[in-house]
């Protein structure tokens, strides 16, 4: 079991998991963004982006990471900060350490990129996310009409 950055033959599987992340997407969105990443390409105004994968031994991605470098959120006075675009472990590996581990790669990251902190968000109604979040050290800091906002220090 392992962690790594997403490369070309994940695709297939990153893409199934995303969907379920993001059922509202439409698939071609998804592609096109997946692609941008793959090919070290910023999507929106972040200033970089990286996915990590969690592979079993057996090949078998269970688990994603979607990272991204902001230069500035608004109530941070550091600069870069880490944001989880996108956090996923598949149904049937959920509670077994996955989601701690790809934070863990993430948090490695985003240090080696200069950060002094972590940013996420949850939906407001995804009370397994939101507690998820405050278990690996998160700390909320504000809302919106959909989201809890996070926040943690990695240094």
């Amino acid at each position: 079991m392992s962690i790594r950055k997403a490369v070309q033959q994940d695709f297939d599987s990153w893409l199934e998991m995303r969907m379920f992340l993001w059922p509202d997407c439409p698939e071609q969105e998804h592609r096109d963004e997946m692609k941008a990443i793959i090919e070290g390409k910023p999507i929106g105004e972040e200033l970089e982006t990286e996915v990590l994968v969690y592979q079993l031994e057996n090949g078998k991605l269970t688990g994603f990471i979607e990272l991204s470098l902001r230069e500035e959120l608004d109530g941070f006075r550091t600069s870069p900060i880490g944001y989880v675009e996108g956090w996923y472990v598949s149904e049937d590996y959920r509670l077994k350490g996955i989601g701690r581990e790809l934070i863990k790669g993430a948090e490695y990251w985003a240090t080696e990129k200069g950060c002094k902190e972590m940013a996420s968000d949850a939906e407001k109604d995804n009370g397994i996310s939101i507690e998820a979040h405050k278990k690996l050290g998160f700390r909320e800091y504000g809302s919106n009409e959909d989201e809890v906002l996070f926040r943690k220090r990695i240094q």
